[in-house]
């Protein structure tokens, strides 16, 4: 099918994205379920779901250097069309190297 909207040979949009990004903590009305933890924030949640349709997505973001930060990365890093290039860790840049939570 040509150009279709999901043809891996065009070009791929690029997207940047300012705004909130933070870790989504799920909780289930089940006490026996740990919490969930995704990436989300209204930046991070418009950025993965661009990433999904196809897009090069890159957050602007600065975050703190912690358990919070870690689990928001590893979960970024699951998506290879989200670069972490742009994302600010207490001072230095991650550089699309994702930290691991203690």
């Amino acid at each position: 099918m040509k150009n279709s909207l999901f043809d891996t040979n065009q070009c791929r949009s690029i997207a940047l994205g300012t705004g909130l990004v933070a870790l989504d903590v799920v909780i289930n009305s089940d006490v026996h379920q740990p919490p969930r933890l995704w990436a989300g924030g209204t930046c991070g949640n418009v950025l993965t779901i661009l990433s999904y349709l196809g897009w090069q997505a890159y957050p602007v973001s600065r975050l703190n250097e912690d358990t919070a930060a870690g689990y928001l990365m590893r979960d970024l890093s699951q998506w290879e069309s989200i670069s972490s290039l742009y994302i600010q860790v207490q001072g230095q840049y991650a550089h699309c190297c994702p930290a691991d939570p203690p």
